[in-house]
């Protein structure tokens, strides 16, 4: 009875899984302790390379490969050997043990923790305020163009001219995150900031500087 006993715990469904989700996760992060350690390795060549060359700079000495050859690339450290075959190993027992021997799918959950981030709730909130904005914006400009709007809102002039100063730095909000955006993936192109130089900005003082006084109401004497 007591073996029989044994026999169905060790058999226990809920054991089973949870003893399994304990060495996912431990798989996991011993991969990621391997990534950790090769992003280590590159780092300490690179901090090699980059130290030689700067030294040539200076020196004006041509050092690097020489160097390099001899004593980086020889040390322990410099070879990955080991460290890939642990990582591919890892990357296949992970496989064929909850992937169901997909290769891709286990390189991918590895690499990401098992955690997958969804953008559908922002997507739904951009959508419904554009939603929302776009058809006020719309209205806002039919009526700013009729003559009977003009008319019964008093200092029409003054208010046009703040809105369009308020209007100023959300344009070159924008255009800054257009440039730093596309300096970030590697677009070279120089067209927002051009822009914000040469138009925008210049645009924006004079309508400041020449137009504030005479689109302020003034108090009689």
């Amino acid at each position: 009875m007591e073996r029989k006993r044994l026999h169905s715990t060790a058999l226990d469904p809920d054991e089973y899984q949870a003893a399994k989700k304990k060495l996912k996760k431990a798989v996991i992060e011993h991969y990621r302790g391997l990534e950790m350690l090769q992003n280590y390795r590159i780092l300490n060549i690179t901090g090699f390379r980059k130290a030689l060359k700067k030294f040539e700079k200076v020196t004006k000495i041509p050092l690097q490969h020489a160097y390099m050859n001899e004593r980086v690339e020889t040390s322990s450290f410099a070879s990955d050997k080991k460290l890939r075959s642990m990582i591919d190993e890892m990357e296949a027992l992970f496989a064929s043990h909850f992937t169901h021997g997909d290769n891709k799918r286990a390189k991918a959950h590895l690499r990401t923790g098992g955690v997958t981030k969804t953008h559908h709730y922002s997507t739904f909130r951009s959508g419904l305020l554009l939603g929302i904005g776009i058809p006020a914006l719309i209205s806002g400009v039919v009526f700013s163009f009729q003559a009977e709007t003009r008319s019964t809102i008093p200092g029409w002039d003054g208010l046009l001219f703040v809105y369009s100063v308020l209007l100023i730095p959300v344009v070159f909000s924008l255009l800054n995150w257009t440039h730093e955006r596309d300096w970030i993936i590697g677009n070279t192109s120089k067209f927002p900031a051009c822009f914000l130089q040469r138009y925008v900005m210049p645009f924006g003082f004079h309508l400041l500087v020449s137009e504030l006084p005479q689109s302020l109401p003034t108090s009689g004497h």
